[in-house]
């Protein structure tokens, strides 16, 4: 369990150092465009929501275990977004019945 929390912790924290990192210096001038750095600029087209501290901590944690075992944490990301998507649900529901 405690090197379940190191690895969140750690994954929260390059987030942190990555945000403050976009913070400081425009994406062109840092020449680092990297998957964080399109997530932290998104917007949900519906609501207008942008991604929080602990949202891209998540998002993170996710790229670091999809290094791990990719095919799992597919897997789980998928279902995550599914179930919280019920539209997306719904249609996945269909196509695979």
């Amino acid at each position: 369990m405690q090197d379940n929390n190191r690895l969140i912790d750690y994954a929260h924290s390059q987030a942190q150092n990555r945000v403050a990192e976009l913070s400081a210096e425009s994406k062109a001038e840092s020449g680092r465009i990297d998957l964080l750095s399109h997530i932290v600029d998104a917007e949900d087209k519906k609501t207008g929501l942008r991604p929080t501290l602990a949202d891209l901590g998540t998002e993170a944690l996710n790229m670091i275990n999809a290094g791990a075992d990719p095919f799992s944490s597919v897997l789980a990301g998928s279902i995550f977004y599914l179930v919280h998507n019920i539209e997306a649900l719904q249609e996945a529901t269909r196509e695979v019945r």
